[in-house]
């Protein structure tokens, strides 16, 4: 009787266990497709929840919605998580929605801001992918890049369905995603990646190159870590930055001068507030292209 009392008890506890990590979206995981030419990418066409916030990506792995033949006017976010916003944060509150949505209002006019980013992409994985697939008619580009971004190139080393960050396919059971988790936070898997000799990332000159060939406005945001903010200055890799676009005159936006410790989950991510913040800051760059959209 007694025996027969605990193994109810174990399986009430592992299914309510289970229905917990179900709600918290565990088995419904944003999944990671390989790609030859820039790496790899969210899957396409998804509409999923994770920690109860909607996650979406279109028929070219954006983190937006569905393309349309209204999408007259045109503006580009590319960058890597700090834009894409990963798991943490719900569609609505990307900085890219935010501004579609202003935008909008605004202008009174279909408005899009294409958000073409992934974890971990530097400026030649987005120029990767705008090779492949077009400038969309864009009328703005903005780059998003850190310090680390300016020597951070592609290796494509074999992550997608290796690394925990870079799923390609969801488990049955929710319960079984948190034990593996568990087991990966305190044994962590080697990824062997590919060892490059650290140079200039070739996605610079390329934005550069393609948005004066195409008479298209870009800026270039870089993004400070907590770290840096601290320091009060950027690390080499963002002094480089700068300077590329001092020599190249192309504007850049020093989030530096303006971000705030409250704005991150971590040394970099940037959080609701953050992605609001981000929304406001690039509001102004764009209405003063207003004519062009």
């Amino acid at each position: 009787m007694k025996n027969n009392k605990i193994t109810t008890a174990l399986l009430f506890t592992i299914l309510l266990l289970e229905v917990i990590c179900r709600y918290f979206g565990l088995n419904t995981y944003p999944l990671y497709i390989k790609s030859k030419d820039y790496e790899y990418a969210l899957k396409p066409n998804q509409n999923t929840v994770i920690y109860r916030n909607k996650f979406i990506t279109n028929e070219y792995s954006m983190r937006s919605t569905s393309m349309s033949y209204k999408d007259t006017s045109v503006i580009l976010l590319i960058g890597d998580s700090v834009i894409n916003g990963g798991n943490l944060i719900s569609h609505e509150n990307l900085a890219s929605t935010i501004l579609e949505n202003e935008l909008s209002k605004v202008l009174k006019k279909n408005i899009r801001v294409l958000n073409i980013s992934a974890k971990s992409w530097g400026p030649d994985n987005g120029a990767a992918f705008i090779k492949k697939h077009g400038l969309f008619d864009a009328d703005i580009i903005f780059l998003i890049v850190s310090s680390h971004d300016a020597f951070d190139t592609m290796t494509f080393s074999n992550i997608v369905g290796v690394s925990p960050d870079h799923p390609d396919k969801n488990t049955l059971f929710a319960t079984h995603t948190l034990l593996k988790k568990i087991y990966n936070r305190y044994f962590p898997k080697t990824i062997h990646e590919i060892p490059v000799q650290k140079k200039w990332n070739t996605g610079f000159n390329y934005f550069k190159n393609i948005s004066k060939f195409n008479n298209i406005p870009i800026y270039i945001y870089i993004h400070s870590t907590k770290t840096e903010q601290k320091a009060h200055t950027y690390e080499n890799g963002g002094k480089e930055i700068i300077q590329f676009c001092k020599k190249n005159k192309i504007t850049i936006i020093k989030g530096i001068d303006f971000e705030q410790e409250k704005y991150y989950f971590d040394d970099i991510h940037m959080n609701d507030s953050g992605q609001l913040f981000l929304s406001k800051i690039l509001f102004p760059y764009i209405l003063e292209n207003k004519n062009k959209l």
